[in-house]
């Protein structure tokens, strides 16, 4: 039903604190990314720990008519869960992530965010967030298009990377969730804010080509890298569209369907006229055979009473005179055994 890509890498940092997964299911198709925070190791265990806890959940308790209900107890369950580990190890008390996920259907994409964590959508040329940014950058990025502050002064404040919402095991603060109607040829990017290095025009650029979401995905980082940005942060991408069906192949032209079939007809009929024309000269062939069979079987009749006439007339038999073995003549017709053979006609149209 959906075609799916995927890229990663570190950047400049000393390991992948990102995390994702991909779940086709019968329906449809469930997506997530989460970004982890915490020192070394929190982030990287908050962010497995937050997609593999939502999976499961959002799988085991699947239900057509409950999709929003189920995103919303899915990301509830994966805070939970948090909030278990780190009641058991004191030194992941500070992990937590942002989590976006989205369930992708024929003809809607349902989906939630936490977090700063980022859902594009690209449609006829043009690349648009489909959620917000749940950060301090977010919130400037806002009062920048308000005219409140400069784009200069939203980019050099201290805390624009602070979050105003992720997944810590406690109350999370807020989440937003909602649907889009999809159309065939809409792509959708779910990705951790690494992927802020490149702007909106150049990930445009490189969807323009058409080319496959695997081949998005790897070029969109290898983009990043190529920048060589020296405090690179880690970076997921995840792309997915509908498939494409060839109509071409499915739906034949209409005018040549039609003369194809016409010429099928007639290969038929003139099959099916051959083969009632090969019983009917068959069957008269039977029907002259027995008819000469018949005269000749009167024909030797025939003879036979003819051969008898003539001995009765040669010979002066004495009423007290037996008749002698050499002297009586017999004649011996032999019945001719004529075996017809049934002709059963099966005549398949292939249409």
């Amino acid at each position: 039903m959906f075609e799916l890509g995927n890229a990663g890498i570190i950047g400049k940092r000393d390991n992948q604190e990102d995390y994702f997964a991909s779940l086709p299911m019968d329906n449809g198709l469930l997506s997530i990314v989460a970004d982890g925070m915490g020192g070394y190791e929190g982030g990287e265990v908050a962010s497995s720990i937050s997609v593999k806890s939502f999976l499961s959940f959002f799988k085991e308790n699947f239900r057509e008519d409950k999709i929003e209900e189920l995103l919303v107890l899915s990301t509830n369950y994966a805070n939970e869960h948090l909030e278990s580990i780190k009641n058991e190890d004191d030194s992941l008390a500070d992990m937590g992530n942002t989590l976006i996920a989205t369930y992708a259907t024929k003809s809607t994409l349902y989906w939630i965010n936490v977090g700063d964590s980022i859902l594009y959508r690209y449609r006829k040329g043009e690349l648009v967030r489909i959620n917000a940014d749940h950060s301090v950058a977010g919130e400037l990025q806002e009062e920048v298009d308000k005219g409140l502050i400069s784009q200069e002064e939203a980019d050099s404040s201290p805390n624009r990377h602070a979050l105003t919402s992720a997944l810590t095991g406690y109350e999370i603060p807020f989440l937003e969730q909602s649907q889009i109607k999809l159309e065939d040829d809409d792509i959708f990017i779910l990705a951790s804010d690494g992927l802020h290095t490149l702007s909106q025009r150049q990930i445009e650029t490189i969807i323009l080509n058409r080319i496959k979401p695997q081949e998005i995905a790897d070029i969109l980082v290898g983009s990043i890298e190529k920048k060589g940005m020296p405090n690179q942060d880690n970076t997921v991408v995840l792309v997915f569209q509908k498939e494409k069906v060839d109509l071409t192949k499915k739906i034949p032209n209409t005018a040549k369907s039609k003369e194809k079939t016409s010429e099928s007809k007639e290969i038929i009929n003139k099959e099916k006229k051959g083969k009632i024309n090969f019983v009917i000269i068959f069957l008269s062939a039977i029907i002259v055979l027995l008819i000469s069979s018949f005269f000749y079987i009167k024909h030797e009749e025939n003879n036979k009473l003819n051969i008898i006439t003539l001995y009765d007339r040669n010979q002066t038999i004495d009423t007290n005179q037996s008749i002698s073995p050499e002297n009586n003549k017999t004649t011996n017709i032999v019945d001719a055994n004529i075996s017809l053979t049934n002709v059963n006609k099966t005549i398949s149209l292939q249409q």
